[in-house]
């Protein structure tokens, strides 16, 4: 019972610390009812980017500090296992968020003023969106526009399914550099994981 109350926390560390690095620091400002959302767009753009950089700094080595535990790496390993685990995540996260940004369109959820909507016209740094994201953005932007051609739809979808079929071999590549400096228990591990498959 333990082990597997380990294992989930550990798994809630991983998607917890994953979020945090993709998605803005926008929630905490929910908990204020009593203020209207341009209120809340403001304190957005007053909230130190500093001290957000170090918020996700500190989630980033609790994550890793709790995958080390639960690979029981030593630090000589995790040294090497470290940045080829960090790899395969970037890339799975980016790989989601292709499908996620076409789920709600080209402003986010909500549409235009929902949270990722009003975000966009603050003065903070976006990250950068991978080839994945950009066409899918692309072929949102046609499917909701009515005066786009079925001609211009139909290359936006074949340009989307190959960067998707170029992310998806990133990522395989990736998870093979990974497994190579693993022992066969940790293998094991992140394949329960869904990290490795």
């Amino acid at each position: 019972m333990k082990s597997s109350r380990n294992h989930v926390r550990t798994m809630l560390m991983v998607l917890l610390g994953a979020a945090m690095l993709s998605m803005p620091l926008w929630a905490q400002d929910d908990q204020r009812p009593d203020r209207g959302d341009r209120d809340r767009g403001d304190r957005r753009r007053q909230f130190d980017p500093a001290q957000r950089e170090e918020f996700m700094k500190r989630m980033r080595e609790r994550m890793n500090q709790a995958m080390k535990e639960r690979l029981a790496a030593s630090d000589d390993e995790w040294s090497v296992i470290e940045p080829r685990l960090n790899k395969v995540n970037e890339l799975r996260m980016r790989s989601g968020f292709g499908g996620m940004r076409g789920m709600f369109g080209r402003r986010g959820p909500g549409g235009p003023d929902g949270p990722e909507g009003r975000d966009r016209d603050d003065d903070r740094p976006q990250r950068e969106m991978s080839e994945t994201e950009t066409k899918a953005r692309a072929l949102n932007e046609l499917v909701e526009n009515k005066e786009s051609s079925p001609e211009q739809i139909k290359a936006a979808m074949t340009a989307l399914r190959a960067a998707r079929a170029k992310q998806e071999q990133e990522v395989k590549a990736a998870r093979e550099s990974l497994r190579e400096v693993l022992t066969l228990r940790q293998e094991a591990t992140l394949v329960t994981m869904g990290i490795l498959d």
